[in-house]
């Protein structure tokens, strides 16, 4: 029902209102039938009501766990509700006081009805875009270029520019802005992000051809760049990397680009920040600055909102912080950035929030504000984590280094109460095993094999023991040279299986394995000169440096911790945490986390001044190399990136570790050593080894050609022919069984002889193919064998069946002979060439023969054919591998047409470069060096042949060519020394410098100057210094100067350059063989034991071995005691810390003295051995010399000898052998057992089972109590000793004592170990039968005990020679 206007004035004067002053018009309300109260009322600006007008749309964004945001086209708008206590009405056609003064309103009563009502209003507030879903979509599926885009499934989510407005909250320009910023691309209709390894390797491209074409970062041409990278890469791509770090203009209607260095240098920074928690900030300066394009400068001011700067941290560091991964919100952004500090500069804040009225809020708190970073301890734990801290200080060679090891071991059985680590030189200060003190036994059979062999000298004896005591130290055993106790308060917490925590405080004094230290002998820091250090050692030589499991089957995770001096850098193993500084800045610590499960034995180090070089085209790997050698590796590892990325892409993996790291470093003795997400190189070496020969062979073939990849096949083939011929044949499948070898797998290569004969009348070639079988190394092959034979009219391949007997093959021919000079030959490949054919035999249609091309066998092939044909084969062959055995063969041939066919194939240009160079050096050798070797009637070198070669080295000149003529001008040098013949004395004469021969005096004069110029300039790695020494060295053998070695030993001190050193050490060594010269031998085993680098070391025992002062076949004044003494220390204690040099010695020891004892010893006491019981007497087996040990053996009876043959047991020895003080040695056997038992604990009644054999000590044979109440020992093993040189097995020893067990245990005694040692075998004639008679008296109880010691569980580890006596491999192996 309407209302009247006289009910309208009622209510008015009800209310008290003056009608007069209102407006006439009243609105009269009322509720329609529709009314209800869902009505949403937007309250919105004038710019958003005008556009809504302009017929514009609004978008509210959001999915159901977002909230809601409203979009134009530009902006975005929170929406917020607001409350209001007055019901708000939504009254269609409802006209404002406004309105109404505007129309004349006939009627002052307006009925008007209520559409809806509310209590509240969205209102609008301007926010930032929600971009950070943006990212988040796009990066799960990043563009990795096109290559990666073949192999992923179509299935990956993409996303078009529509989906993009549907999922994010922001306006299209806002979203395309953001796009921009992200460097966003739209590929196929997708929005597609790159992978930031991918944008850095184009962003690579392009700088690098700018750099290589010399153009200005502000002018590169757009069509130039993509025609020269578009083979690299996608145009799109190379566009699209152009437009995200330049800025696009037109000059004379080419397109440029001109490059921003600071996108360039910011994106650079990202890089290399990314990898790091945190980076000493001066350090990072200079690896920025060395990163990025020449000619552009880095500043701080270029990582605003990417990076930021703790200025008071000490050092001060930089650390990423990238605005965009900041949240969003402006509360939960504050929040996140004063977690991070508790007050800010607004300088540091500014570039992470955007100035609005927000920021003014927080200006009080921030103005006059100190920066500050509260440190944070990152401690990340994992399972079966070690933490290993090191605190160096790099003084001298000889350094102290201390250590902190700490363990987390899961106990797998119960009742486990000891615990063996490996551990070598290290000495231990204190055990802790869950914060309570552990009582330990640190002893390492291997510092001295034998202990009680100080006699004999007996090599079979040294070898068997070295063997056992290896095994006793083998972890794999679960042996170890350090045996902790479990503390009896932890005995439940072990039963129940729980996690142990070990900890072992312990120090390096003075490491001479292990590590290696490099301090050059100039002045300056340590830095400046260059001091480094690193791990070494051949296989499971960790143990060297710090205790641990030194197994490959022991996987678990590693923290690692290095403190060194400040100008060092340290580089371990995985990944960069953070580098902290002390208070002091004069140290820094490295904080290293390796997350993948790695043994011990892959844990390396190095630390040094190292320059630091991150892959421009993998920011995940980094190169370390020394001062001044950073263009050397920029150019050595410009195509690593490659070899990753064909590995990856051939085993469809990526690699194992988030990073990798390259250090170069000097003196090393292997080239590459490999270890977990790290290798270490020698700094003259790059080339990758250490990986899969077969894929690597794989990716030669398709970076490098097939050409050279063949080529390096033929190289290895040939190495391992070489290796095989000298050593032997290598085993392969040894199968051993009860106690003798049983079974061996046939090994060796296959040596093949072949000739041949034309038979014209059959048109057959009859082949003779004949086999070496019988020489060491070399086995008999049966099966196919391809034969390929060049004719006139093709090439045809044969295969021939190798039988037994069969030598001869008939191969029959496709061709006829012809008389025609010339003819187009067909080849293999199918080309056709002309070839003069006058050199030929015009019988024969045969060209060349190849036996085996394709090297499908391991064979050396010595074939013989005319060497016409080896040119032919040269010329025309394409294989590289054929015209290499051209090459070879046609040194034998030194005629004028083998000169003209190796000059044909060094002038062609489209030739392999290999087979070119090996051409070159065939010339060098066939002419100058082989005219040297021309001799007269007199035996003489032709005058003729030395005017020449030196006229050769005179007018040498090397001016024009940008190469260095090293090589030819010490092949040079060589021939002089070939020209050399010995010198005829007259009356004796003694030469002098004064009275030379004319000749030797010119070649003196040239090797002279040469030497001279050397100081002056010398050449690649000095191989002229070399060449002049072996020639000097060549005129002294010959008697034409004094034979002097001061020279060489001058040349083979430290300091020179490793192969002068080598060469010069060649020389003393074959002084020593020739002069017979005791000075400088023992001037050679000082060098041994005291050279500070070990390659060098072992060298010199290897050149003693091959050219050894004398043989154990040989009378020399040179084989004397005192030398047998001085090797024998060497092996059994002196290089017990480098496992190469212990062999290297004792391969030394046998050519000298061979196996047995040697000859020059006088006999000992007990040389002759008394048996009562079989009324023999017979010489002490392991003195009789090898000369007549057959002729002995085949006299004695063998029953009686078989007991003493061979020691094949090291810790196992007849009492009539050698004195033995058999009390001294129960008494030292007792105080061990006395100590073990203070580590053993009771056995837990129904756990014995589940504990297995290794959890118990094995360092002696357990003692039990015989019938007269004394102690009496029982072997803990039984072996039988097969007898040496014979087929059959032995019968068992009656009694065998544990000779080791007085090796000295430091961890018990305050004495020193050697005094110990000594007192232990000082012995008393007159003491030793009352003893032997206590032996015999004790020895009566052994069956009676056999009953109970068998029930009774073994008090530890199996013995060091448990298992390992005959069939143990030899030192040598």
């Amino acid at each position: 029902m309407e209302r009247t206007r006289a009910e309208v004035d009622a209510t008015l004067q009800t209310a008290k209102l003056d009608a007069a002053e209102l407006l006439p018009a009243a609105h009269c309300l009322r509720f329609g039938p529709a009314a209800t109260g869902d009505v949403c009322l937007l309250e919105l600006e004038p710019a958003l009501c005008a556009q809504l007008r302009a017929g514009r749309s609004l978008v509210i964004r959001g999915d159901k766990d977002e909230q809601a945001v409203l979009c134009s086209e530009d902006k975005t708008y929170d929406l917020k509700v607001a409350d209001t206590s007055n019901m708000l009405l939504f009254i269609p056609g409802c006209k404002i006081p406004e309105q109404l003064k505007m129309e004349e309103t006939h009627c002052n009563i307006i009925h008007t009805e209520i559409f809806g009502f509310t209590n509240n209003y969205w209102e609008l507030r301007r926010c930032r875009p929600k971009l950070k879903k943006l990212k988040k979509l796009l990066m799960e599926n990043t563009y990795e270029g096109p290559d990666s885009e073949k192999e992923k499934d179509s299935s990956h989510l993409k996303y078009t520019t529509e989906d993009l407005l549907d999922q994010i909250q922001a306006s299209e320009e806002e979203i395309m802005t953001q796009l921009r910023v992200l460097n966003a691309c739209e590929i196929g209709g997708y929005w597609r992000i790159l992978e930031f390894d991918y944008e850095m390797k184009l962003l690579n491209h392009i700088t690098q051809l700018v750099d290589s074409e010399s153009w200005s970062f502000s002018k590169v041409p757009l069509n130039t760049c993509l025609q020269e990278l578009g083979p690299l890469e996608p145009e799109e791509m190379i566009e699209h990397c152009l437009k995200c770090y330049g800025k696009r203009y037109t000059e004379e209607g080419e397109v440029y680009f001109e490059l921003s260095a600071d996108k360039i240098c910011r994106a650079t920074a990202q890089m290399l920040l990314q990898n790091a928690v945190k980076f000493n900030l001066a350090e990072f300066h200079e690896v920025w600055q060395q990163s990025v394009p020449e000619g552009m400068t880095t500043r701080l001011d270029q990582l605003k909102g990417l990076a930021l700067v703790d200025r008071q941290s000490r050092p001060e560091v930089i650390f990423l912080l990238k605005a965009e991964d900041l949240p969003e919100g402006d509360q939960e952004r504050f929040n996140s950035l004063f977690s991070l500090r508790e007050k800010w500069t607004e300088e540091d804040i500014a570039p992470y929030i955007q100035i609005t009225s927000l920021l003014f809020l927080h200006t009080a708190a921030l103005k006059g504000s100190v920066c500050c970073d509260p440190s944070c301890d990152l401690n990340v734990k994992h399972q079966n984590d070690k933490v290993y801290r090191i605190h160096t200080l790099l003084v001298t060679r000889t350094t102290i280094l201390e250590g902190f090891v700490e363990l987390t071991i899961f106990p797998t059985v119960a009742n486990l109460n000891r615990i063996k680590l490996n551990s070598k030189q290290c000495r231990i200060y204190r055990v802790r095993i869950n914060d309570l003190e552990a009582a330990f036994i640190y002893n390492d059979p291997t510092l001295e094999v034998c202990h009680s062999e100080s006699k004999q000298r007996n090599l079979n004896y040294f070898s068997n023991a070295y063997a056992a005591a290896v095994s006793a130290v083998d972890p794999d055993a679960g042996n170890g040279e350090l045996c902790i106790k479990v503390p009896s308060e932890l005995w439940k917490h072990v039963d129940e299986l729980k996690v142990l925590k070990i900890h072992i405080n312990f120090s390096l004094d003075q490491p001479k394995g292990g590590l290696h230290f490099v301090v050059p002998s100039v002045e300056g820091s340590m830095a400046e000169r260059g001091a480094h250090v690193f791990s070494c050692g051949y296989q499971n030589s960790t143990r060297f440096w710090f205790p641990c499991v030194d197994s490959y089957s022991e996987l678990c995770t590693w923290k690692l911790e290095f403190t060194v001096d400040a100008a060092m850098v340290a580089v371990s193993n995985g990944d960069l945490v953070e580098t902290v500084y002390t208070h002091d800045m004069r140290k820094k610590t490295f904080h290293y986390m390796l997350a993948i499960p790695t043994s011990a034995s892959n844990i390396s180090l190095a630390i040094g001044p190292f320059e630091i070089l991150v892959d421009p085209y993998m920011h995940e790997v980094t190169h370390f190399c020394l001062p001044q050698l950073l263009p050397l590796l920029k150019h050595t590892t410009s195509y690593l990136h490659e070899v990753f990325e064909f590995y990856e892409e051939i085993l469809t993996c990526r690699y194992p570790y988030s990073c990798f790291k390259t250090v170069f470093i000097d003196e090393a003795y292997v080239e590459v050593a490999a270890y977990a997400s790290m290798s270490i190189f020698r700094s003259d070496e790059w080339v990758l080894k250490g990986i899969s020969g077969y894929i690597y062979g794989l990716w030669m073939k398709k970076t490098f050609g097939v050409n050279e990849y063949r080529h390096w096949i033929k190289e290895e083939l040939d190495k391992i022919v070489a290796y095989e011929l000298k050593t032997g044949g290598v085993l392969l499948h040894p199968i051993f069984g009860g106690g003798k070898e049983k079974d061996k797998d046939q090994s060796g290569v296959v040596k093949f002889y072949g000739s041949f004969a034309f038979n014209r009348k059959r048109n057959v070639l009859e082949l003779e193919i004949k086999q070496d079988y019988t020489s060491p190394g070399t086995q008999k092959y049966v099966g196919p064998l391809k034969v390929t034979v060049q004719e006139l009219d093709g090439s045809f391949n044969h295969t021939l069946q190798i039988e037994e007997n069969s030598l001869k093959h008939d191969i029959p021919c496709h061709s006829k002979s012809r008389r025609n000079k010339k003819k187009k030959i067909p080849l293999m490949n199918g080309e056709e060439v002309d070839m003069d054919l006058s050199a030929m035999d015009a019988d024969s249609p045969l060209l060349w023969i190849r036996i085996d091309p394709d090297m499908a066998v391991l064979r050396k092939v010595e074939f013989e054919q005319a060497d016409f044909m080896w040119q032919y084969q040269l010329r025309y062959e394409r294989d590289v591998v054929a015209q290499q055995e051209a090459i070879s063969a046609l040194e034998k041939f030194p005629t004028p047409a083998s000169r003209l066919a190796l000059t044909d194939i060094l002038e062609q240009e489209q030739c392999f470069y290999r087979v070119r160079m090996s051409a070159c050096f065939c010339l060098a050798k066939t002419m100058p060096v082989a005219m040297a070797l021309l001799r007269d009637v007199h035996n003489l070198c032709p005058k003729e042949v030395l005017t020449f070669i030196l006229d050769l080295i005179k007018y040498n000149d090397n001016r024009k060519n940008k190469f260095s003529d090293n090589y030819y001008r010490a092949e040079m040098i060589d021939a002089l020394a070939n020209s050399v013949t010995p010198a005829v004395s007259v009356n004796n004469e003694v030469r002098t410098l004064d009275n030379l021969n004319p000749d030797v005096r010119l070649i003196l004069e040239e090797i002279t100057r040469f030497l001279n110029m050397e100081k002056l300039l010398p050449s690649y790695r000095h191989t002229i210094t070399v060449s002049c020494l072996r020639a000097i060295r060549v005129l002294q053998k010959n008697g034409h100067v004094p034979s002097d070695p001061s020279l060489f030993k001058s040349y083979a001190e430290y300091g020179h350059f490793v192969d002068i050193r080598i060469a010069a050490l060649e020389a003393v060594v074959d002084y020593t063989k020739v002069d017979r010269s005791y000075e400088e031998l023992q001037w050679l085993l000082n060098m041994i034991q005291n050279d500070p680098v070990p390659y060098v070391r072992h060298k010199i025992l290897n050149m003693l071995t091959k050219n050894p002062p004398f043989t154990k076949s040989m009378e020399s004044p040179l084989c004397n005691e005192a030398l047998v003494d001085q090797l024998w220390k060497l092996m059994n204690s002196g290089a017990a810390h480098d496992w190469r040099l212990r062999c290297g010695a004792v391969d030394l020891y046998v050519t000298l003295f061979g196996l047995s004892r040697p000859s020059c010893l006088p006999l000992p006491e007990l040389g002759l051995v008394l048996n009562l019981k079989e009324k023999k007497a017979v010489l002490n087996p392991t003195i009789i010399p090898e000369a007549i040990a057959g002729n002995q053996e085949a006299a004695v009876n063998p029953s009686s000898h078989a007991q003493l043959v061979g020691f094949q047991n090291p810790f196992s020895s007849s009492q009539d052998e050698e004195e033995i003080d058999m009390d001294t040695v129960h008494d030292s056997q007792a105080f061990i057992s006395h100590h073990l038992n203070m580590l053993e604990r009771p056995s837990t009644p129904g756990l014995s089972k589940y504990r297995p054999a290794n959890s118990r000590s094995a360092l002696m044979p357990q003692h039990s109590a015989g019938c007269d109440g004394t102690p009496t020992t029982k072997p803990q093993w039984n072996m039988e000793l097969p007898r040496k040189g014979a087929g059959k097995e032995q019968p068992p020893l009656e009694m065998s004592l544990h000779a080791a067990a007085a090796a000295p245990l430091s961890a018990f005694s305050k004495e020193p170990a050697a005094s110990k040692h000594s007192d232990h075998h000082h012995h008393h004639h007159h003491e030793h039968k009352k003893k032997k008679k206590k032996h015999k008296h004790k020895h009566k109880h052994k069956h009676k005990r056999d009953g109970r010691e068998r029930g009774r569980a073994p008090l530890g580890l199996p013995s060091p020679a448990g298992g390992r006596s005959a069939r143990s491999p030899s030192l040598s192996d």
